[in-house]
């Protein structure tokens, strides 16, 4: 018989036992590819969905300015385009509107009026539904009046298909309304944001496939999405012909455009002058000789001030033709300061322009009444025209007071300050013989002066395009101080500045974070033109890598790059399956080593016959080689079923872990084999180790079948065994309390974590086994039945401590994770019981009650209890642990001063934090201290986040720790750690300081993000009548109210539906254990009927014997319970000290309960099994 034939006959002879060690190895097996099969599942979910959500949309790009249609066909025309896209489109796209069901009667007859906020806005005609694929189309396309909605949304709205066919139903749309001056501005409007379509029919509800499902953020989440008439929008906000975003796409939808390419297609992309948001003007003024006083031309901004990088990059691009820029301001009164009276700054001249501005050589100055030009003027010195300074009756040298509003509001409120000039001199300034009208400008009989400019003020709808100062569209009043000898200068001068100033004087008062500069002026030259001019400036700006607004985001690219999710769901599963993989593999150990010990007299035979002890190691090498090859074939088989199992437990009884049941199976070939291989390694390496360490006793003794008193495992002498058990033991502890203050990631924690209870298990076990090697060589003590069982134990240590490793696997398990789980605290809401947020800003503050009563009316006095802090908001991706998603652009908030100033107080209740990186004044007591000064320019922001935000989301592990953020309107940002905040309701965005907050973001204005307290308790009637006041009062506004517990509720389900999956598989660690405690006590019984029998004989009740073996397995298994238990709270304690956990004594207990009824019913097996036993044929054996 060959070699290989007498392996495969053995494999078959022993079937039984090399079936359990199969067993055995397909339960590691199982639970390691089953883990790499979620993972699998995972990636390929969000994958797919993300495939769904964007379907041929590859490129996007959105301006916040609207630009002409035309460059959607300038681009297709390109090389670039033709070569590597399919299809291009434009529409306008509003990311956050609101809609309104128009009161009306359901089915059941009841009036019903819903609210849906954060609704994604697209209008475009049908070139855009190719990006969805052709079986996602409408039946046809929306009219002007008409609207089309997705699922998501009309369930939103309560309605359904059946609605539709029953009655009309009619929403009201409210979208933003683009203003050429920022909000925040005090000239910006505040109030009149938004722009309603009323009466929209629904004509279709979409499923949420195609563009029904498209958004722009990663999220599972299905977005809610609108579809209405491009030119009822164009017409609404005055913008036909125009568009503010644009789709490129391939044909493929499963797959995207290299990073290359898409830096082609941004090359390829020609904004012209106006799109970049620019104007220009010829501006020339003649004497009635008809030569020139002043001929230059002069490019502004559509949005009244330009942006820092706009300007910078304009001036640069214009350096050879001399540009000077200008900052024109409002100043709210103009008053000469007389001795010994302070100027109230309302009896002077009302709202006047004041300009800004360095004459050059390439312009000459204005010049003095005197005809003197005025050159050099310093900081701290004005000029006043000749109109202002009779007005106010002042003279050269006399003081100047300028009151003006802060260039930036707070809360929406106007500020106002003042400066005190010297005046310098006086400029002439030439009256007109016919006065400016709508459609002509003003006629001079005499020669007009260089002060006689207008144009230095840019154009600003509503303002200078009015007849009278009373007509001003401002959002403060203006008729109630003018007099009409102010409305006749508007009338002869329009927006003729009547002081100028400085450049550095006029940025110095006037420069905010939208920018420092109103208009640039270029003095005109032989062969200028305003074409070369815009020629020069688009050709600078386009050849820059600050887009200017125009920048491509390779949506699909990111978003399939953000598949790979949060967390590595095949590594967490690994690292928190380790115990049931080591459970597995401590009951390989076992089976096979009692597989041996049956199989000593084979040995012996195999021997005596002449064989090698090599060869008969690689004889019982391979044929355990082998079952451990079909063990794992076996355990990928269950893994599959395994992973089933989860993936269903994620869709159903662990779908808060996920929020929605998105994720489906996905059986990958490779996973399959990756998991066979691995598994078969380790199960292999362990195997071979055991024979490896095996030595054969004499042949005389295996062929008699004893192999307990000769063969003895190759083992460390107990003293350095002790040693090295109490070693691990210190070190895991250590371990365990430094994976609370180390930097690491989230992955590695729990691996940490991990690896410290397996090194705290493995020390007391090592303990254990000593203890049991002491056992086994004492004697002389009165011989009771407990000493009985503890030496009957430690006949053969190595099977007791394995069993017992067994039991503690599985007790440990169970008992560690549950020290994880979090419930909501005060620390995690610090008081506010409400989280309020809007689709579009509002600059209402709270704390005034006069803004409250006007906006309120008679529910204002319910509302008087009510305290918000509030944020400003920059809208991104859900960084918290409710998105699976990798994000790329988290969210960010801004925080206020007064919240700062809150949290000084401590009286009042705060967030918790897990740590600060400044222990500076007042830090401490205040981490929002951290957020109060504004960042040098060049260092790295300070950032204050959650910490399972930082660690899951953004990958940042510690204080400190400097990250990137690419945003694509304003580039890259350099964040830096500077404190963590403690499972709070603030989880998954980032948190900057105010002042750093407006540089960066300067075009973010108001408010959108509040923390409220209602004045009742969670779910009073108070609370639910603050929410309700709140969300009818600002429902244009999209306001939505949550309860701050249920929020912090839900992003703790999280956690804790994740740790109910893992406790999960400690039911199979506990079946393991079983299974070992078992399969040990019957071979203990089998090994010992002829010493059973022999007691017996000598009179032992078998009740008695019953007992004995009844007491040695519930040694082992109480043995089981203690380590596992101690092995849980030492590892845990650590956590708690910081309150990252707690222990578990309520779980561990009804843990410890059901572990024992589990293992007192296996020993039940033993004592019948005991009872059973043959006098005779016991003593026959014996």
């Amino acid at each position: 018989m060959s070699f290989w034939r007498m392996v495969w006959q053995s494999l078959l002879y022993h079937r039984r036992i090399n079936f359990s060690v199969a067993l055995g190895v397909a339960a590691a097996s199982a639970v390691l590819t089953g883990a790499l099969l979620v993972g699998a599942s995972m990636r390929g979910s969000l994958k797919a969905l993300t495939l769904d959500r964007l379907n041929r949309v590859d490129e996007f790009l959105a301006t916040q300015q609207f630009f002409q249609s035309e460059l959607v066909t300038q681009l297709q025309e390109t090389e670039v385009f033709k070569k590597n896209y399919a299809h291009a489109a434009g529409a306008i796209f509003f990311p956050s509107a609101s809609l309104e069901r128009n009161p009306g009667n359901n089915q059941d007859g009841d009036e019903v009026s819903r609210r849906a906020s954060e609704v994604q806005i697209l209008a475009a005609d049908d070139s855009i539904w190719w990006f969805g694929g052709e079986q996602y189309q409408p039946k046809r396309l929306p009219a002007e009046g008409e609207v089309i909605l997705n699922a998501t949304l009309a369930d939103a709205l309560g309605l359904s298909s059946v609605d539709l066919g029953t009655q009309e139903v009619l929403v009201t749309l409210r979208l933003p309304k683009p203003n050429a001056v920022p909000s925040d501005s005090p000239l910006g409007e505040k109030e009149d944001l938004i722009l309603n379509l009323p009466r929209l029919r629904v004509i279709e509800i979409l499923p949420d496939q195609g563009l029904g499902r498209f958004g722009l953020h990663p999220t599972q989440l299905t977005p809610k999405n609108a579809f209405v008439s491009l030119n009822q929008v164009q017409k609404a906000l005055d913008k036909e012909g125009k568009l503010n975003c644009l789709f490129a796409g391939t044909s493929d939808r499963n797959n995207c455009p290299p990073q290359v390419v898409t830096a082609q297609l941004q090359n390829a992309l020609s904004p012209s002058f106006q799109d970049y948001g620019l104007l220009i003007k010829a501006v020339q003024q003649d004497q009635p000789n008809g030569q020139a006083v002043f001929d230059y031309f002069s490019i502004s901004s559509t949005e009244m001030v330009m942006q820092d990088r706009l300007s910078t990059a304009i001036l640069e691009s214009l350096q050879s033709w001399e540009p000077e820029p200008v900052l024109t301001y409002l100043a709210n009164d103009v008053a000469v300061i007389q001795p010994g009276i302070d100027p109230d700054g309302e009896s002077g001249i009302p709202y006047s322009m004041i300009a800004a501005i360095d004459f050059s050589q390439a312009f000459d100055p204005v010049s003095a009444i005197s005809g003197e030009p005025i050159r050099d003027l310093e900081d701290g010195e004005i000029v006043l025209n000749e109109w202002a300074a009779k007005d106010e009756n002042a003279k050269p040298g006399d003081r100047i007071r300028l009151t003006y509003f802060e260039p930036e509001t707070t809360h929406g409120q106007a500020e106002e300050s003042y400066v005190d000039l010297t005046l310098k001199d006086v400029a002439k300034l030439t009256p007109p013989s016919r006065p400016f009208s709508r459609r002509r400008a003003a006629v001079f009989d005499q020669p007009p002066t260089l002060a006689n400019d207008p144009d230095l003020t840019p154009e600003v709808p509503g303002v200078t395009d009015q007849e009278s100062i009373e007509n001003w569209d401002l959002p403060f009043s203006t008729a109630d101080r003018i007099q009409s000898e102010d409305d006749q200068y508007w009338r002869n001068y329009r927006t003729t500045p009547k002081g100028f100033v400085s450049l550095a004087q006029g940025q110095s008062i006037w420069e905010s974070r939208f920018g420092k500069i109103t208009s640039i002026r270029i003095p005109s030259k032989e062969g200028l033109t305003a074409e070369k001019i815009q020629q020069e400036v688009v050709a600078t700006l386009h050849s820059s890598d600050e887009g200017f607004g125009f920048h491509f985001s390779s949506l699909k690219r990111d978003g399939l790059k953000s598949a790979s999710g949060t967390t590595p769901f095949d590594g967490l599963f690994i690292g928190l399956s380790l115990f049931i993989i080591v459970s597995a593999l401590m009951l390989v150990v076992l089976l096979f080593k009692l597989g041996l010990e049956q199989r000593a007299s084979e040995a012996g035979l195999l021997l005596a016959t002449g064989f090698l002890k090599r060869k008969v190691a690689w004889f019982f090498g391979l044929e355990n080689i082998l079952v451990a090859a079909l063990g794992s074939l076996l355990g990928v088989g269950v893994g599959v079923v395994y992973a089933a199992v989860m993936v269903y437990g994620l869709k159903t009884w662990w779908v808060g872990a996920i929020r929605t049941p998105f994720i489906d199976l996905y059986v990958d070939p490779i996973t399959l084999t990756v998991g066979y291989f691995v598994s078969l390694f380790v199960c292999g390496l362990t195997i071979v180790g055991i024979i490896y360490r095996f030595q054969p006793a004499a042949v005389k003794t295996l062929l008699s079948g004893k192999i307990d008193s000769q063969v003895q495992w190759v083992r460390r002498t107990r003293r350095r065994r002790a040693i090295i058990g109490g070693f691990l033991v210190i070190i895991a502890i250590l371990g365990s309390a430094l994976t609370t203050m180390a930097p690491l990631s989230g992955e590695e924690q729990a691996g940490a974590f991990m690896g410290s209870g397996v090194l705290l298990l493995t020390g007391l076990l090592m303990l254990v086994s000593d203890a049991f090697s002491r056992m086994g060589l004492s004697g002389g003590q009165k011989l009771t039945l407990g000493r009985l069982c503890l030496r009957n134990a430690s006949r053969n240590s190595t099977r007791s401590t394995l069993t017992i490793g067994l039991v503690a696997t599985a007790s440990f398990l169970v008992g560690a994770i549950s020290a994880f789980r979090m419930q909501p605290t005060q620390e995690g809401t610090a008081g506010y019981d409400l989280l309020l947020t809007t689709s579009r800003p509002i600059f209402l503050d709270f704390s005034d009650p006069s803004q409250v009563e006007e906006r309120f009316g008679k529910s204002a006095e319910e509302l008087s209890s009510l305290k918000t802090l509030a944020f400003r908001l920059k809208r991104g991706d859900d960084a918290s642990c409710n998105n699976p998603y990798q994000v790329g652009q988290p969210r960010v908030l801004g925080v206020d001063e007064r919240l700062i100033k809150w949290f000084d107080d401590p009286e009042h209740p705060a967030f918790k934090f897990s740590g600060v990186l400044s222990e500076g004044e007042g830090v401490t007591e205040n981490p929002w201290q951290v957020l109060k000064d504004s960042t040098p320019v060049g260092e790295p922001i300070p950032v204050i986040l959650d910490k399972n935000t930082a660690m899951w989301s953004l990958k940042v592990y510690s204080l400190g720790q400097e990250f990137v953020i690419d945003y694509d309107d304003v580039g890259p940002v350099r964040f830096k750690a500077a404190g963590f905040l403690a499972n709070t309701v603030l989880q998954g965005s980032l948190f900057v300081g105010d002042k750093d907050f407006r540089r960066l973001f300067p075009k973010v204005s108001g408010y959108q993000y509040f923390l409220a307290q209602s004045g009742g308790q969670p779910g009073s009637d108070q609370q639910q009548r603050v929410r309700a006041i709140l969300e009818s009062n600002l429902g244009d506004e999209g306001m939505t109210t949550q309860r701050s517990d249920v929020v912090l509720e839900g992003l703790m389900a999280v956690q804790n539906t994740y740790l109910s999956t893992f406790q999960s598989l400690g039911a199979l660690g506990l079946l393991l254990g079983t299974f070992g405690l078992a399969t040990v006590q019957l071979r203990n019984i089998l090994e010992r009927k002829g010493e059973l029998g022999l007691m017996r004989a000598l009179g032992f009740a078998p009740r008695r014997l019953a007992s004995m073996v009844l007491f040695e397995n519930g040694l082992l298994l109480f043995g089981g319970l203690g380590i596992g238990g101690m092995a849980a709270v030492f590892v845990v304690l650590p956590h708690a000290w910081v309150g990252a956990a707690s222990v578990p004594w309520t779980t561990l207990s009804w843990m410890l309960v059901a572990i024992l009824i589990v293992g007192l019913l296996t020993g039940l097996i033993a004592v019948r099994a005991t009872l059973q036993i043959s006098l005779q044929q016991a003593l026959r054996e014996e």
